[in-house]
C-alpha cells in the first residue's frame, strides 16, 4: 500500500457539491495524500473513479441501486457498500474465484456478493470485512436469518488463514449506546484517521446523527485521503453509496463521485465531550465520526496458507520512460519481508537508490539489501538499516545493467504500531559524469553532467535543471530534452534526430541545427551563443526547422547562418514561428563558398539560384526559400524588321518574388559596328533606324543593384529592300497600327417576296464594333407623296451583319425611288462614310451595291427646292419622337409575400428601342434584359431602356420582400395557477412580421407536445402533477424559423384539481396539514411576501420521508428531503412575492411513503424595500439637513440592495459623505457617471456645481442577509 501526496492550488476550488475531485500542481503549505494503487508514480493532477494505468491510481465508489425489501435489496447496505470499496482497493478481492471463474471486476461486483448474501438490514463495515475475510465476528453475532439469508451457507471467507489483524489491525467503534465507553476525544479521532491514512489504509467510517438524548441514524462512508493547510484545517476525501444511488438501472453506469469535506473538532451535543464532525458541507445535519475501519493492503509477497515470505513473489516494479520507479509499501507484521524487483539490462551510469517513510522508522529494526539477481539467487550488493531519508548511489557495470532485487526486512522488532512502519522505495539515474555513445537500450536522466557523447537512433537524453551538456552530437534517431535552467555547450543536432528546450534553458559555444527542435519559452539572458548554424537540408514537408514560443529568442542570440548545400532541393521551408519583427541572416552556398547578407523580404539571386527570405505578418512564422535564377526567356525577346529598321520587344520578370532591373543594357552587333544602348527600369522595347544591310545579333541585358545581371538575345537581318514586314510577335506589334473604327455598308438591298417590302443587309466591315444606328428611308414615286421613315439598329460588332426590312406599299408601281441611307448620329467617325447611301429605283431589278466601291459621283438624288445646286439631306425624326415618359421602362408591379427565396421582376419596354437591359450592382456593369430578372437579396435593380438616337432612359425598382433572417425570441415568461399555466412571449420576425411560434413541453408522464400560437401566449389547462420542460420557436412569414429556445422548466405542484389553499405568516410562522400518498401525491400551500426576509421550512410530524420544497411562479426554490420529524431546511432567503410551499410524497404517491404531516414555515423578515433603487426615483433633497432627514436609520440589504440620493450644488464645495455603516458608497454626477467610490462609512471629494446622486449599496449587493445595514446619511461641506 502507497500514499502520495497530491498539492492543491486552493482547498476552496474543489466544489462542496458532491463532484470528482481535481487537483491543480501548487499549493503551499497543503497536502492531500491518497492512495496508489500499485506504488508506481503517482500524477499529480487528478484521481481517477475508475482504475487508471497512466497514474497507477484509483478510487473506488460502489453504488446503492435503493432496492427496497427486494431479493436484492441495498437500501441501507450503506456499511456493506463502504467494505467493498475498501476491500477491493487493497487486493483482497484480487484472484478470487468461485467455480473457477473470477467474479470481482469491479467495487460494484463485489457490493453486488453482498447482496446476494445480506438481508437489507444496517450493519457495520468492520463485521462486513471479517465476513468477507474469514467469517469472523467483530460487533454482531450475524449468523442467523435476521442478517445472513443463509447461515448455514453464509458465503464470504476467501482468505480463511487470514488473521483478521492483518487485515484492519486496530478497527474500532465509538459505542454511541455507552458514552464512557468512547475511544477517546475527537481530537485522538482525529489523529488515528489521519495516521491510518498517512499510513496507506483505506479508512470505512461510522458516522452517526445525535437525536435528541442518543447517538442514531448511522451511516457508513469510505475515506481515501485528507488534505491540510499552513492554519491547520483539514479536509477528507470521501466516497458514498447514497451519491447516485436509483439513478441507473446498473451499478456500473452510476458515475463514481469523491467529494471534499472539512472535518471540525466540536462539542455539540452537551455533555462536554468533544467529537469529529463532518461540516454542513456533506449535510445539512451534523454527523459525527464515531467509529472507523481501516482496511491495509495485501501483502502480494506473503503465502498466507503456509505463513512464509517467498521471494518468488515479489513485486515487479514498473520503471517509468526515464527508468525510474517509485513504490511504497509497509511492514504488516513482526518479521515481515518485502521483496521488489527491477530491469536495468543494457543501461549504463549511476544509479540511485533511496528510501523514506512519512513516520520514524529509526526505532524500528529494518534493513533494506540490494541484490544483482534475485533476493534468492542472486548476488548482495549491499545492505543497510533502514533510516529516515536513507540512500545508496550504485554504479552500473560497464557491460550495462541486469535484473535488481530489493528486500525490505524487520529483524524482528516488536511492532506496536504497525501502521507507522510505511515507507517508500525510489530509482533514477543521477548521469553522473557519463561519457560516451548513448545507444538505443540507454535513456539516460542527467542531473550532473554528460560530456563528450553521442546519441545515437533509440537514445533519449533528459538533462535536468542546472545539469550540463557539453560537446553532445545528437544523431538521426537521437532524443534530447532540456529542462529549465539546464546548461548547454557545443551541441549539434544532426538531420532525423530531436530536442525539445524549455523555458530558462543556457546555451554557449556553438549550436548547428539540421533538423526541427522545440524552443518552449525564452532562453535565459546568460545564454551566450558565438555561433548558430541552421540546415534545411532535413527539413521534410510540413517541419518547422525552430518551433515554440522560445524560437525567436533561440534566432536572436546569435547571428544564425543558413548553409545552403549544393544538393539542396528547391522549394520554400519554415525556418521558425512566432518570429515578431524583421530580421536578417546569413547565407552560405557550401559548394562555391559564397556568403551573402539576407533581409526579411529580400531576394537575392546568385549565378544560377536565388534566395527570398519572408515572414508572415500574421503569425509570425518565417520562411526560407531557394528558387531558380531569373531567366528572361528568349522567346521572349522579340524583333520586328522593317526596310532599314528594327524594333526589339522584350518582356518584364513575371514572377512575384522576383525584383525590377534597375536600367537594361542593350548590345548591337551590326556588320561593321557595336553599339551599347543603356535604358531605364520599365523600358520594354528599342527602335534601331536607318540600319545598313547586313546581319545583326543582339543581346538584352536585365542590371541590377545587387544580383547578377540576366541576359536574352536574338539575331536578325536587314536586306534595305522594301519588304513584307516581319510579323510582330507579342507583346506588340511595332510595324502599322491598327485601326479599330468600324465601317457600315450596304451588302444587299432587294425586293422581298410580297412586293412591298425591302430586304436591307447592312455589314460592318470595319475592325471596330459599330454602335446603335439609324437607317432612313425617303420614298418618292407618282402614288404617295415625299415620306421619310426611319427604324434603328441594334450593335453590328466587326465582320457581322444585320438584315432589315422597309415595308412601302406599291413599291411595284415603276417611276419612284427610295434612297437608304446609315448614320452613326455624325458623333462616330467610320473607316469610309462614303458607302453610307444607296437609291433604289421603284419597278427596277436591284443590284446588290458594292461596299467597296466609290457610289456613282453623279446620283440621281432629290435636289433643295432653296438651293438646286446642293442635295437635299433626309431629316430624321426629331429627338423628342421618344418621349421619356413613354420609353422609360416599367416594372410589372405585385405584391409579393414576403419570401426567403430568390423574386422574379418583370419589365416592360417599348418595342421599337435598340436596346434594353438591367443592372443588379448599381449600374456598374449591365446585362441584356430577356426575360423576368431573378434577384437573390433585397436592393435595387436597375432597368435601362435606349433609343436610336442614344437616349437612355433608366428605372430603379427597389425589391423588399426577401427575408433571410431567422427570427428571434425576445423572451419569455410563464405563470403558474394551480395547475393551469400561461407561457407570455415576445418575438421579432426581424425581416418580416411573426407567422407563429410553437411550443414544446413534456413531462415524466406527459409524452413530448408541440402547440401552436399566432398570438402572443399559450394557456395550458389541467396539467397533470409533476416537473415540465419547455421550449420555443418562432417562424416568420417568409419562412424563417429560429432555433428552439433554451430548455425551461416549471412544476406542477398539487396533484388534485387546486390547490390545497393559501396560508398567511402570523407572527412569522404558518403551519400545514394533510396527507400524501397513494392517491394524494403532492400539496401544495400558496403565500405572499410584501417583503423579504430568512426562512425555515421543516416537518413537525410525519411517519416516513417527505419532499418539502419552495417554489417561485413554478420554478424551484430549494427542495429537500425530510426524512423524519425536525428535518427541513433554515435560513431560505426570499425577497417580496408570491412563494408556493409543496408538500410530496418521497416516492410520488406510489405507497411506500403513505404518511399524515405537520410542516412548519417560520419567517424573520428584513426592512421593506424603497423605491429609491433607480436614480429615476431618487429623494429629492432641497437642502443637506433634508437629505439627512430623508435618510435617518434607513437600511439596505438583501430585497433592498442601494437607496439613492439626489442634492445640489450652487458653487464648487468639498464635502464629505458619511454612513455610520459598513456600506459602499458611490457619487455619480448629473449624467450619472460615477465621480467617487468608497467601501466604509465615508466618502471625501471636491465638486463643481451641478446635480449629484449618492448611492448607498449594501456592502455585498444585497445578495444574502450578511449584508445588511441600518445608515445615517450625512452630507456636509469640509
Amino acid at each position: 500500500m502507497i500514499t502520495r501526496k497530491w498539492e492543491l492550488e486552493d482547498c476552496e476550488t474543489l466544489s462542496s457539491e458532491r463532484t470528482s475531485a481535481v487537483g491543480t500542481d501548487s499549493g503551499e503549505g497543503k497536502q492531500f495524500l491518497v492512495m496508489n494503487h500499485y506504488g508506481d508514480e503517482f500524477l499529480d493532477k487528478s484521481v481517477a473513479s475508475k482504475w487508471d494505468e497512466a497514474s497507477q491510481s484509483w478510487y473506488a465508489d460502489a453504488e446503492k441501486l435503493d432496492r427496497y425489501g427486494s431479493v436484492k435489496g441495498d437500501s441501507v447496505l450503506c456499511w456493506a457498500a463502504a467494505a467493498s470499496n475498501a476491500l477491493f482497493a487493497q487486493g483482497w478481492a484480487t484472484g478470487i474465484t468461485i467455480s473457477s471463474a473470477p467474479v470481482f471486476a469491479t467495487e460494484d461486483d463485489v457490493f453486488e456478493y453482498y447482496t446476494e448474501n445480506w438481508q437489507d438490514i444496517g450493519g457495520f463495515s468492520s463485521d462486513g470485512v471479517g465476513w468477507w475475510i474469514n467469517n469472523s465476528v467483530l460487533y454482531v453475532d450475524y449468523f442467523n436469518t435476521e442478517y445472513l439469508k443463509d447461515p448455514y451457507n453464509p458465503g464470504g471467507g476467501f482468505w480463511t488463514s487470514t488473521s483478521i489483524s492483518e487485515v484492519t489491525p486496530d478497527h474500532w467503534l465509538q459505542w454511541f449506546y455507552d458514552s464512557s465507553n468512547r475511544k477517546s476525544t475527537g481530537d485522538a479521532v482525529k489523529e488515528n484517521l489521519l495516521d491510518y491514512l498517512t499510513a496507506g489504509a483505506v479508512v470505512d467510517l461510522s458516522i452517526y446523527l445525535y437525536n435528541s438524548s442518543a447517538w442514531g441514524s448511522g451511516h457508513a462512508i469510505t475515506c481515501w485521503g485528507y488534505e491540510t493547510d499552513a492554519s491547520g484545517r483539514t479536509w477528507l476525501y470521501l466516497s458514498d453509496s447514497d451519491d447516485d444511488k436509483g439513478t441507473a438501472a446498473d451499478r456500473e453506469a452510476m458515475p463514481n463521485r469523491l467529494q471534499k469535506i472539512e472535518i471540525t473538532v466540536e462539542s455539540k451535543i452537551g455533555d462536554g465531550a468533544k467529537e469529529l464532525y463532518l461540516s454542513n458541507e456533506y449535510s445539512f445535519y451534523d454527523y459525527a465520526i464515531l467509529g472507523m475501519t481501516p482496511v491495509f493492503r495485501r501483502d502480494e509477497d506473503y503465502d498466507f496458507q503456509t505463513r512464509t515470505n517467498n521471494s518468488a513473489n515479489a513485486v515487479s516494479l514498473k520503471l517509468a520512460e526515464d527508468y525510474s520507479f517509485s513504490r511504497s509499501a509497509r511492514m504488516d507484521r513482526s518479521a515481515d519481508i518485502d521483496y521488489f524487483t527491477f530491469d536495468l539490462t543494457g543501461q549504463k551510469g549511476t544509479y540511485l537508490i533511496t528510501l523514506g517513510s512519512p513516520f520514524d522508522v529509526s526505532a524500528y529494526n529494518l534493513t533494506v539489501s540490494l541484490y544483482a539477481g534475485t533476493a534468492a539467487g542472486g548476488q548482495l550488493v549491499d545492505s543497510m538499516q533502514m533510516t529516515a531519508g536513507s540512500s545508496y548511489v550504485f554504479r552500473l557495470p560497464s557491460s550495462g545493467g541486469g535484473l535488481y532485487s530489493i528486500k525490505v526486512e524487520d529483524k524482528g522488532t516488536d511492532l506496536s504500531r504497525l501502521q507507522n512502519t510505511s515507507y517508500t522505495v525510489t530509482g533514477e539515474f543521477s548521469g553522473t559524469g557519463y561519457t560516451g555513445t548513448i545507444n538505443t537500450a540507454i535513456t539516460l536522466l542527467i542531473k550532473d553532467s554528460l560530456v563528450d557523447a553521442n546519441v545515437v537512433a533509440g537514445g533519449k537524453v533528459t538533462a535536468e535543471a542546472q545539469s550540463i551538456l557539453q560537446n553532445v552530437t545528437l544523431e538521426s534517431g537521437g532524443v534530447l530534452f532540456a529542462a529549465d535552467s539546464a546548461s548547454i555547450k557545443n551541441l549539434t543536432v544532426q538531420a532525423g534526430a530531436s530536442a525539445t528546450f524549455a523555458e530558462g534553458t543556457v546555451f554557449f559555444g556553438s549550436l548547428s541545427v539540421a533538423a526541427p527542435v522545440t524552443v518552449e519559452g525564452p532562453l535565459s539572458i546568460k545564454s551566450d551563443l558565438s555561433s548558430l548554424t541552421l540546415s534545411v537540408d532535413g527539413l521534410k514537408a510540413g517541419e518547422t526547422l525552430i518551433s515554440g514560443s522560445g524560437a525567436e529568442s533561440l534566432l536572436r542570440s546569435a547571428d544564425p547562418e543558413v548553409v545552403v548545400r549544393t544538393t539542396q532541393a528547391k522549394g520554400t521551408y519554415k525556418l521558425a514561428e512566432a518570429v515578431s519583427s524583421d530580421l536578417s541572416i546569413s547565407v552560405t552556398e557550401a559548394g562555391t563558398g559564397n556568403t551573402f547578407r539576407l533581409k526579411t523580404g529580400e531576394l537575392y539571386y546568385t549565378a544560377d539560384t536565388g534566395y527570398v527570405l519572408n515572414r508572415d505578418e500574421r503569425s509570425g512564422d518565417l520562411y526560407f526559400s531557394i528558387t531558380d535564377s531569373l531567366v528572361l526567356d528568349v522567346g521572349k525577346l522579340n524583333v520586328a524588321v522593317s526596310k532599314d529598321q528594327a524594333t526589339l520587344v522584350w518582356g518584364l520578370p513575371s514572377a512575384v518574388n522576383e525584383p525590377t532591373p534597375t536600367n537594361y543594357e542593350v548590345i548591337v552587333k551590326g556588320p561593321a559596328t557595336e553599339t551599347t544602348y543603356t535604358l531605364g527600369t520599365g523600358s520594354t522595347s528599342l527602335i534601331l533606324a536607318n540600319l545598313p544591310a547586313g546581319d545583326y545579333y543582339c543581346t538584352v541585358y536585365a542590371k541590377y543593384k545587387e544580383f547578377a545581371g540576366k541576359e536574352s538575345s536574338v539575331s536578325f537581318t536587314v536586306t534595305g529592300i522594301p519588304d513584307e514586314p516581319t510579323p510582330p510577335i507579342d507583346p506588340v506589334d511595332p510595324v502599322d497600327p491598327v485601326d479599330e473604327r468600324p465601317d457600315l455598308a450596304f451588302k444587299s438591298i432587294r425586293l422581298a417576296d410580297d412586293g412591298k417590302s425591302l430586304e436591307v443587309t447592312v455589314v460592318n466591315c470595319g475592325k471596330g464594333d459599330a454602335g446603335p444606328f439609324v437607317l432612313g428611308f425617303l420614298a418618292e414615286n407618282s402614288v404617295f407623296e415625299s415620306s421619310l421613315l426611319t427604324m434603328g439598329g441594334g450593335r453590328i460588332k466587326a465582320g457581322e451583319e444585320a438584315v432589315f426590312t422597309y415595308l412601302q406599299p406599291d413599291l411595284e408601281i415603276p417611276g419612284g425611288t427610295v434612297t437608304i441611307y446609315l448614320d452613326m448620329n455624325n458623333d462616330v467617325e467610320e473607316t469610309n462614310e462614303r458607302n453610307n447611301e444607296y437609291v433604289y429605283s421603284v419597278g427596277t431589278v436591284p443590284v446588290d451595291p458594292d461596299p467597296g466601291q466609290e457610289p456613282d459621283p453623279d446620283p440621281e438624288v432629290p435636289v433643295d427646292p432653296v438651293d438646286p445646286g446642293k442635295p437635299e439631306v433626309p431629316q430624321l425624326p426629331p429627338q423628342d419622337y421618344y418621349p421619356k415618359e413613354k420609353y422609360t421602362p416599367k416594372v410589372v408591379e405585385t405584391d409579393p409575400a414576403p419570401s426567403r427565396s430568390a423574386v422574379a421582376v418583370e419589365a416592360l419596354f417599348e418595342p421599337d428601342l435598340v436596346g434594353r437591359y438591367y443592372s443588379l450592382n448599381g449600374g456598374k456593369t449591365w446585362k441584356k434584359y430577356k426575360n423576368p430578372v431573378k434577384v437573390n437579396k433585397n436592393g435595387t435593380v436597375l432597368f435601362r431602356a435606349e433609343t436610336v438616337f442614344g437616349e437612355s432612359y433608366t428605372y430603379a425598382y427597389e425589391v423588399t420582400c426577401i427575408d433571410k433572417l431567422k427570427p428571434v425570441l425576445q423572451g419569455a415568461s410563464i405563470g403558474l395557477e394551480g395547475r393551469n399555466v400561461s407561457v407570455n412571449f415576445v418575438a421579432d420576425g426581424t425581416g418580416s412580421d411573426v407567422a407563429k411560434v410553437q411550443l414544446k413541453f413534456k413531462s415524466r408522464s406527459t409524452p413530448s407536445s408541440v402547440v401552436e400560437s399566432t398570438g402572443d401566449s399559450f394557456f395550458l389547462s389541467d396539467l397533470g402533477y409533476g416537473k415540465y420542460s419547455w421550449q420555443l420557436r418562432v417562424y416568420d412569414e417568409a419562412g424563417n424559423v429560429s432555433g428552439w429556445s433554451k430548455k425551461q422548466e416549471f412544476v406542477v405542484l398539487n396533484s388534485a384539481a387546486d390547490t390545497d389553499g393559501a396560508i398567511s405568516l402570523t407572527d412569522g410562522s404558518a403551519v400545514m396539514s394533510g396527507y400524501v400518498g397513494i392517491g394524494d401525491a403532492s400539496d401544495s400551500y400558496t403565500f405572499t411576501l410584501d417583503r423579504a426576509g430568512s426562512f425555515d421550512l421543516y416537518a413537525e410530524k410525519t411517519d416516513a420521508k417527505l419532499k418539502l420544497g419552495i417554489y417561485s411562479n413554478g420554478k424551484k426554490v430549494k427542495t429537500i428531503t425530510a426524512k423524519q420529524a425536525g428535518s427541513g431546511m433554515n435560513g431560505v432567503l426570499l425577497d417580496a412575492g408570491t412563494y408556493t410551499v409543496a408538500v410530496e410524497s418521497a416516492d410520488r404517491g406510489k405507497g411506500r411513503y403513505n404518511t399524515d404531516y405537520q410542516v412548519r414555515l417560520n419567517g424573520s423578515f428584513f426592512e421593506s424595500a424603497t423605491r429609491d433603487d433607480d436614480f429615476n426615483f431618487a429623494a429629492r433633497s432641497g437642502s443637506f439637513r433634508a437629505l439627512e432627514e430623508a435618510s435617518s436609520n434607513e437600511w439596505v440589504g438583501y430585497g433592498d440592495p442601494s437607496d439613492a440620493y439626489k442634492f445640489s450644488l450652487d458653487r464648487s464645495t468639498s464635502l464629505a459623505v458619511t454612513t455610520g455603516a459598513d456600506v459602499k458608497i458611490e457619487l455619480y454626477n448629473a449624467a450619472f457617471r460615477k465621480v467617487q467610490t468608497a467601501q466604509g462609512s465615508m466618502l471625501s471629494k471636491m465638486l463643481d456645481p451641478g446635480d449629484y446622486y449618492v448611492n448607498i449599496v449594501s456592502a455585498n449587493k444585497g445578495r444574502n442577509a450578511a449584508g445588511n445595514a441600518y445608515y445615517n446619511l450625512a452630507v456636509s461641506p469640509v
